[in-house]
């Protein structure tokens, strides 16, 4: 494979909705784990609540 071909896939590529689809899937991706990060903690928090209530009553 010879340089003109990477060169002429970096442009089809930088100039086709490939490059976009790839960006906004990485923005979908990112947002779905910030909100799995930020859900898990307020999960965690009330799980660790129950745990303990239910030690107490033992």
């Amino acid at each position: 494979m010879n340089m003109q071909f990477f060169q002429k896939r970096l442009q089809s590529f930088r100039h086709g909705d490939d490059a976009v689809t790839a960006v906004e899937y990485g923005l979908i991706a990112a947002a779905t784990a910030v909100a799995i990060i930020v859900a898990l903690g307020t999960i965690k928090t009330q799980l660790a609540d129950i745990f303990t209530s239910i030690a107490n009553a033992l």
